[in-house]
């Protein structure tokens, strides 16, 4: 469970991460090619999505589920060769 959930919360983090740098991205662009009426709706997308990734918390909940899976994995994969104290 843990280890299909940390992978998710990591690639839906990436996905809002780089929609938020393409915006900002965009909207210098749009001020360089003159174009200032279009730079406020890109910036209010720009903060909904940081908005949406704010109330989500996808960025806290992916630490928890991702080091929820690292604790769980060492205790499910205790062989006698990877065992500290022989």
């Amino acid at each position: 469970m843990f280890e299909k959930k940390a992978p998710q919360l990591r690639r839906n983090l990436t996905i809002l991460t780089v929609i938020v740098f393409m915006l900002t991205s965009v909207c210098t662009g749009l001020g360089a090619f003159d174009q200032p009426q279009w730079i406020p709706v890109t910036m209010g997308l720009s903060a909904a999505v940081g908005a949406v990734m704010a109330y989500t918390q996808v960025s806290t909940r992916m630490q928890i589920w991702g080091a929820r899976a690292s604790a769980i994995r060492p205790a499910t994969n205790l062989t006698p060769d990877t065992m500290l104290f022989r």
